[in-house]
């Protein structure tokens, strides 16, 4: 099992984790501020796994309307934000 553990606020090459439009309607694609060699993983509030995958972009065509946590490791870093789904 997955869990949110670990992060680092803000990382030499992330200053914290962004995520762009936020609030964002469900089946858009948000941008976040990571390479497209990053990993993410987008967590429910109560810390189960409901989406991962890689690159600059969060898939949220899978997700029901609510808030979420995002985790990114990007270059070693690891940072996470919350993102809202309208």
């Amino acid at each position: 099992e997955a869990g949110v553990e670990g992060i680092i606020a803000d990382g030499a090459n992330m200053q914290g984790l962004v995520i762009v439009p936020n609030p964002i309607a469900q089946g858009e694609n948000a941008k976040i501020n990571a390479t497209e060699n990053a990993q993410w993983e987008i967590f429910t509030i109560a810390g189960s796994l409901v989406a991962k995958g890689n690159g600059n972009q969060l898939a949220t065509a899978a997700l029901v309307s609510g808030s979420y946590i995002v985790k990114v490791i990007d270059n070693g870093t690891t940072a996470a934000a919350q993102l809202i789904i309208k």
